[in-house]
């Protein structure tokens, strides 16, 4: 997030919520970054993990995962179909084994126009962590 306490005009901040909401690839991201940095300094923790989300965001594009929400420690995934993988089944068995591995509650919910996984972690971290193993199961 980026809170009026770093980024004060309400403009700058829409500015670069529509830079990284268009972003398509990493050097996006980076770049808006960077131009953070230069204009308004060291990025805050707040800012730090809006930047680490939207990265992991872009490593989705172009993948089955249409959506992908991250509030606090419940983490939300909407899926428009199976790929990469072969089948329906071939994915909630993989999703099943990262998930116990890790010790992930979560659960598979049908959608208009596909599917959706939500995830309750412990926490935020634990959240990434999820949102990291999805990211690797999906990218390219």
């Amino acid at each position: 997030m980026l809170g009026n306490d770093y980024v004060s005009l309400v403009q700058d901040r829409l500015y670069f919520y529509q830079q990284l909401s268009e972003a398509r690839d990493v050097n996006a991201v980076n770049k808006t970054e960077a131009e953070l940095i230069d204009r308004f300094g060291r990025l805050p923790e707040a800012a730090k993990n809006l930047m680490y989300i939207t990265r992991l965001r872009v490593n989705l594009t172009g993948t089955a995962v249409a959506y992908v929400s991250v509030i606090g420690s419940d983490l939300k995934l909407g899926l428009s179909d199976f790929s990469p993988f072969s089948s329906v089944q071939e994915l909630i068995t993989i999703v099943e084994e990262k998930m116990a591995v890790n010790s992930f509650n979560y659960i598979f919910t049908p959608a208009k126009n596909g599917f959706s996984i939500s995830v309750k972690a412990d926490n935020f971290a634990r959240s990434l962590k999820a949102l990291e193993l999805f990211v690797g199961l999906f990218s390219k």
